[in-house]
């Protein structure tokens, strides 16, 4: 009997799919407990698990086909039943989508038979390679949906992960723009006053460069430009000289040095 074995890419996981392809000279029995009119083979029951493998399917194969097997020998001289030429005016008849008894039978993991559905009864004088051909084709169509739309899924968060990336990216770039600006001012600042001190170092070493043979005053080492800044220098030395003097009053005052009147009198004195 010649069947081929179509094995997927979960195997041994999921059990692989067999097809009886009968020869130019064989048809398939109708109604056969395991094969239907199409070729696909049907295992009712809990016969396949992981530790199965394509040996123990073909002696499960050989077994069931050797009580009843799946198909019968066409004679070539035996006359074809006669085919029904449609009218112009006819309409096409299509079959009705039929259930086979063991449909629902499943395997030990749970994974259900690929052709454990509602199908198209099939033409017993169609070709039985393009039946093949159509199954896989149906079968490759789904695994690469599938995969398509799990391909889509991963890309898709992948992207919003890009996206989110890139805003902290901004963000962080946008810091240190603002960051970078601000010690540009702290720099150019900071430049400003070194020339500045750099000046006033420069003014008084020439200062003291020139002065150094000389005899200075103390009183008139320091002297403002013009009157009113005389005038402000003098003031101010005079309210620091008044608070000494208080204070040395207030020591003498605590030694017992002077008596509270004097320390009295002194103090009115500095305050006029």
């Amino acid at each position: 009997i010649p069947v081929r074995i179509w094995v997927s890419r979960e195997y041994p996981n999921q059990p692989p799919i067999a097809y009886v392809t009968p020869t130019k000279g064989m048809r398939i029995h109708r109604g056969h407990p395991n094969v239907d009119e199409s070729g696909v083979v049907y295992m009712s029951g809990n016969v396949w698990n992981a530790g199965s493998t394509l040996s123990t399917l073909c002696a499960l194969l050989a077994q069931r086909f050797s009580v009843k097997p799946p198909v019968y020998a066409v004679s070539s001289n035996r006359a074809r039943p006669p085919v029904a030429r449609p009218t112009v005016r006819a309409q096409p008849v299509y079959p009705k989508a039929t259930a086979r008894p063991d449909a629902k039978a499943t395997y030990q993991n749970g994974y259900s038979h690929p052709s454990a559905h509602l199908y198209q009864q099939a033409n017993p004088y169609a070709d039985p390679k393009a039946q093949l051909k159509e199954s896989l084709l149906r079968q490759a169509r789904a695994a690469l949906t599938t995969r398509a739309e799990e391909r889509l899924t991963a890309q898709t968060q992948e992207i919003n992960r890009l996206l989110e990336c890139k805003s902290k990216l901004q963000q962080g770039g946008l810091y240190l723009t603002q960051s970078s600006a601000a010690m540009n001012r702290e720099k150019e600042q900071l430049e400003r006053s070194i020339k500045l001190m750099e000046e006033k170092e420069k003014s008084i070493l020439t200062w003291i460069t020139e002065n150094k043979d000389k005899e200075i005053d103390v009183d008139t080492a320091i002297d403002g430009r013009d009157t009113w800044s005389r005038q402000i220098l003098e003031e101010v030395a005079k309210d620091h000289a008044i608070e000494d003097t208080i204070y040395t009053l207030d020591k003498a005052l605590e030694d017992g040095q002077i008596t509270l009147e004097v320390f009295l009198r002194q103090v009115r004195r500095l305050s006029k």
